[in-house]
Parts: structure tokens; sequence; C-alpha cells
């Protein structure tokens, strides 16, 4: 007599490693990847706006942080009514 098949429990989805998922923006200091992903853009842009003058950054070390305050600035600068 063949033996009957038990059924196998569902395996959990995976975790898409590639989608990205929204900085944290109530911290106080941001790195340039987190503000990068609120921009959608990437990091290097990010790093350049700094470079530029265009975003006002903290170098803590050889790490770059951008504060909420200058984050907001900056977006408010670029705003304009279409």
């Amino acid at each position: 007599m063949p033996k009957a098949k038990t059924p196998k429990a569902p395996t959990p989805p995976r975790k898409n490693s590639r989608a990205r998922k929204q900085p944290d923006l109530g911290k106080p200091l941001l790195t340039t990847s987190q503000v990068g992903a609120f921009l959608c853009c990437s990091r290097t842009l990010v790093m350049s706006l700094v470079a530029q003058g265009d975003l006002e950054a903290l170098r803590i070390g050889t790490q770059l942080r951008i504060t909420r305050e200058s984050l907001d600035r900056y977006l408010a600068g670029k705003a304009r009514v279409v």
C-alpha cells in the first residue's frame, strides 16, 4: 500500500532585499543613504548636493550626516508650483 503524502507547511514569503525601506525621518541626524532614499535619488547625488553647498551637512569623522532641518530647508528652496 503506498504511503500517503502529508501536506507541507506553507513557507513564509521571502523578503525582497532590493526593496527600499522608507528611512526613519524622526531621527535628528540622517545618513546620505537615508536622504537619498527619501528623495528617490542616489547617495552620490546627495553627496554632490552637499559638495555644491545646496544641502547642509555635518561631517562626523569621515561620515556625512544631514539634519532634518537642513533637508527641510533644501526642499523648501526647491519647491515650486506647477
